[in-house]
């Protein structure tokens, strides 16, 4: 086992809307494992912010403890594994989930407060955009054999929220270099997942193969360095693993909120050994909302899609996927966000789609082929209507307080 040392810098640009991340001079010692990739458990500039001797985090299979045992958690549950800085490491902000005007906030009106702009209401209409319910025809596909799930620039968390409910996931891990929004995401949404804050631009603090499923959804063109997330993805991946890049932009089109678009070549070529498949969003959307089954492509055959997504493992594919039909829901039933009702009308109570604004509507367009604009909220639907109103997105299993 080789050593091997590091020092760069964090990206500190606002994109598309985004808070900023984490600012500072980023040094510290990792030892190389036999396949060239750092973990954790030898990472000894990373500090517990709980001990004043500079005790050093230490990695286990159910947490991350300092040697004087210390869970490593701030006052809203997220795992602190960030670098030391100058002044020494940075601790969340607490009070993103107190108690405000005599009751807890909702977690719109906690994304509210903050100002996020077209950010915010991304995260609030999350369940129902089409990047989101795209990616829903993987996620809820079952793990076999049961392991360990990844959640990589996870957010707030909504895709943990859904991993959770899967069969077959032991426990969920959710990373984000976003402390602000992973915090309060962890509040209402990745309650029972290990929420880690790191950046996907370093080395990935985890040990080879420890994942059954790794899952980076809406995010690989948002880092600077996709082709080296891609390589630390496959070493962190177990060899029955399967990991899955959601709506991925491709280089050749134009999109807003572009971040840096990729090329499927590159990603292919950054596989190496891996078994590497894509698949067109417009199909994994169709098949999220009707079943059925979504066909693989190679590089050639998704060079006409604007938007596509990957899956990448030691595994042999096949020719498609299939998409269940069913699956488990927990949590609240509940009309929507995105409906606004009206008063009781001579022929109903009636609710009509109102999106946030013409940005917002001018990116996610398409969940107007699935969200009908009016509909009558206030009449008795039977248990078939209700199944068919939840694959449409017009009703959501929303996790207690979201709206």
């Amino acid at each position: 086992m080789g050593a091997a040392r590091y020092t760069g810098r964090r990206p500190t640009r606002k994109r598309n809307g985004r808070p900023r991340g984490p600012r500072g001079l980023l040094t510290f010692e990792v030892a190389v494992d036999g396949r060239g990739g750092p973990h954790l458990d030898s990472v000894p500039g990373v500090l517990c912010p709980r001990c004043d001797d500079g005790s050093v985090l230490q990695w286990g299979p159910g947490a991350t403890a300092c040697r004087r045992g210390h869970l490593v958690e701030t006052a809203d549950g997220v795992l602190l594994l960030a670098a030391t800085h100058a002044g020494g490491i940075r601790k969340a902000r607490p009070g993103s989930a107190a108690e405000s005007g005599g009751r807890s906030p909702t977690f719109r009106e906690a994304v509210s407060s903050l100002g996020w702009g077209l950010w915010g209401d991304y995260l609030v209409h999350r369940f129902s955009d089409p990047t989101f319910v795209a990616a829903e025809a993987v996620l809820r596909s079952p793990v076999e054999p049961p392991g360990p799930v990844l959640d990589l620039c996870c957010g707030a968390g909504h895709a943990s929220y859904v991993l959770e409910q899967v069969r077959g996931v032991t426990h969920v891990t959710a990373v984000d270099k976003n402390l602000d929004v992973l915090s309060v995401g962890g509040a209402y949404l990745a309650r029972g997942a290990r929420r880690i804050w790191w950046d996907a631009d370093e080395w990935l603090p985890f040990p080879s193969e420890t994942f059954a499923r790794v899952f980076c959804i809406d995010a690989l063109h948002y880092v600077n360095r996709p082709c080296a997330l891609v390589r630390e993805v496959g070493r962190v991946l177990r060899g029955d693993g399967i990991a899955f890049f959601g709506h991925v932009h491709h280089g050749r089109y134009r999109h807003l909120s572009a971040g840096s678009p990729v090329f499927p070549e590159e990603l292919e070529e950054a596989a190496g050994p891996l078994e590497v498949v894509f698949v067109a969003e417009r199909e994994l959307l169709r098949g999220a909302l009707k079943g059925g089954v979504v066909s693989f492509r190679d590089v050639k055959g998704i060079r006409r899609e604007p938007v596509f997504g990957m899956l990448l493992g030691r595994v042999t594919f096949g020719r498609e996927w299939k998409v269940p039909r069913d699956w488990d829901r927990s949590g609240e039933l509940r009309l929507n966000p995105l409906y606004r009702r009206l008063g009781r009308q001579r022929w109903g109570r009636l609710a009509y789609l109102r999106l946030p604004s013409v940005r917002y509507a001018r990116e996610y367009w398409p969940m107007l082929t699935y969200l009908p604009l009016v509909l009558d909220a206030g009449r008795a639907w039977s248990p078939e209507e209700v199944q068919q109103l939840e694959r449409r997105r017009v009703l959501l299993r929303l996790p207690a307080g979201y709206v």
